[in-house]
Formats: C-alpha cells, structure tokens, sequence
C-alpha cells in the first residue's frame, strides 16, 4: 500500500511543482523587470526575482526526474519564501508586501506535505510578524497595531484551511490506495497488492516461500448451492486462513484461488500447509442450513528453489495444479 500511495502522492505533487514552477517563474520575470526599470534601489531584488527565475525553469523540466522531494525542491521553497520576507523588510510597509506572504501557507503545504507545510509556514509568520512589529515602530507607522492583528488571523485562517485540505487528501487517498490493494469479496489483498509485497519480500534476506491454494471443485458448489452461498464460502475459508496464518500476507488471485506468502524455511511452509489442509477438509463450511464439506489442493516452493524470483509463482502454480492432478485435497512441495 505504501508503494501505491507514494506514486499517487509523486504524481500530484510533479503536478503541483510544475504550475507552481511556471506561474512563479513567469511573475519573478514580471518583478524582476519592473524593479529594475521602475523601482530605485531594487536592483539587489531584481537580481534574486531573476535567479528565482532561473531555478523555476530548472525545476520546471526535471522535478519529473527525481523519485521523492529533494534538497533542490526544498531549497526553492525557502529562496521563495526568503524573498518574500526579504521584499516585506527591505520595502516601506506603505507598499503593503506583507500581504504576500499569506500565500506561503498554501503553497508548503501543497508541495511539501503535512509536516514540513506546518513547520516551514509557522516558522514564516513568527518571522514576518517579527520584522512588521520591528519596522511599524522604526516608520512609526501609526496602524501597526491593527495590521500585525489583521495578518496574523488571516495567515492563520489561510494555514487552517490549508493543513486541513492536505490531512483530507491525504486520508482520502489513503482509503482510495486500500480499496485498490483489497479484494471486495474476501477482505484479503489482491493481485496488486501481491506484487508490491512480493518485491519487499525480496528485498529482504530472510528465506519465505509461496503456497497456492485451490479449492476443489468449487464450480459444483455454485452450481448446486448458487453464487450467494459459494460467496460465503469464500468469505468463511479466508477466515480459516488467516487464523492459520496469521503472520503471513494472505491474498485472493482471482475466483477460489488463494496464496500466501510466509516468511520460513520449506519445511515449516509444508509443514503449515499440511496442517491448513487438514482443517479445512475435517470440519464442513456451515453456510444457512446447508452444510458443505470442502478440501483444497495446494502447491508450495521455498525462493530458494528458483533462480529468477519470477519463477517462484509458476513453479508454485505448477505444484498446485499437480496437487489437483493427484486427486486433490494434498500438498505438493516436489516436482
């Protein structure tokens, strides 16, 4: 899930880099050049509005590139928000740049997340009602009072909004990423989820292994009892499952197909698959009145067995299906 999560939060956030990078970039040219032409003693303003600029540009063409928020991401964010507080300091707060840095909030926390949003915009206010308070009794500007007030309720409100947007987002993509890596029927993850887990599993040392299981002949019991009671079946054997395996990742592939992965040697996983087999066949599914004897065929490969990790789903996929050719209701750990 986590995976899953992190690419949907990269592609928002390359969305959000890019406007940002463009509206940015086109307005600091737009500054920069009326600074230089039209403001005296703003040069040192202009020449930071140009390399901002230039650094929106590079940003621009390759925040797609890089696989997280990196140290040039980060240091754009403070140069932004360094020539707000420099542009607030250096003008007469006649000119009213203080009302810039009210868009900062928004702009950490939609590039940069919950926690660096909330840490770099709160450090931003303490510094701009700092140098306000400072300059409004240096100009002896006669409405600081009311102006420090009025700012500091405003960038507050918009820091709300903002860190409540992003904590929603977040949790609403958090759900939408559980949905995609859940099978509906069963509760358990799918094949999506398989995957991701699989490339963790091997990237971790430790032996684990895969067993596939089929539950045999499970056309007849639709067939007989209907999809309503075969669908409670499925529901009441991933029950037996889990609580057979509670430290392994259980996962639907599809109709009465199940796997797991376990993290043992080859014999333990045989051993646990033995004993999976034996409750499931000892004890009938109860579904309403109807009392349902099932047995399952099972297949099962340790990593250490294959040379291409790849091939550990089809060497254990082969198992099963000669576990099903053997008569079923059996573990297949050899070819």
């Amino acid at each position: 899930m986590h995976d899953v999560s992190i690419s949907i939060s990269k592609r928002l956030r390359d969305k959000v880099w890019r406007g940002l990078c463009l509206i940015m970039g086109v307005l600091a040219g737009i500054l920069a050049c009326w600074n230089i032409l039209l403001s005296q003693g703003a040069l040192t303003l202009a020449l930071i509005e140009i390399a901002l600029v230039i650094y929106s540009a590079y940003l621009y063409l390759n925040v797609k590139k890089w696989s997280g928020i990196t140290w040039q991401q980060y240091g754009y964010v403070l140069l932004l928000s360094s020539i707000v507080v420099y542009a607030v300091w250096f003008r007469p707060l006649a000119n009213a740049l203080y009302v810039w840095p009210l868009f900062l909030p928004i702009l950490n926390y939609l590039a940069l997340g919950l926690r660096q949003g909330f840490v770099i915009s709160i450090t931003t206010l303490l510094i701009v009602l700092s140098i306000l308070a400072t300059k409004g009794f240096s100009e002896s500007y006669h409405s600081i009072g009311p102006v420090l007030i009025n700012f500091f309720f405003c960038y507050i409100s918009i820091m709300g909004v903002s860190h409540i947007y992003e904590r929603n987002r977040y949790r609403v993509e958090e759900n939408l990423v559980s949905l995609a890596l859940t099978d509906a029927l069963t509760g358990l993850k799918n094949r999506l989820a398989f995957k991701q887990d699989f490339a963790e599993y091997m990237n971790d040392e430790s032996p684990f292994g895969l067993m596939m299981i089929d539950i045999d002949h499970f056309k007849k019991v639709n067939d007989t009892y209907g999809h309503d009671v075969g669908d409670d079946l499925l529901h009441q054997l991933t029950q037996r499952i889990t609580q057979s395996f509670p430290d392994a990742d259980a996962y639907r592939q599809g109709g009465e197909e199940f796997c797991l992965l376990y993290r043992g040697d080859k014999a333990s996983l045989v051993q646990q698959a033995e004993l999976l087999r034996i409750l499931i066949a000892k004890e009938a599914f109860v579904v309403g009145e109807q009392s349902i004897p099932v047995t399952v065929s099972l297949g099962v490969a340790a990593i250490n067995e294959v040379s291409e990790p790849s091939h550990l789903v089809v060497l254990a996929d082969q198992r099963m299906y000669l576990a099903k050719r053997q008569g079923r209701n059996c573990v297949v750990s050899e070819e």
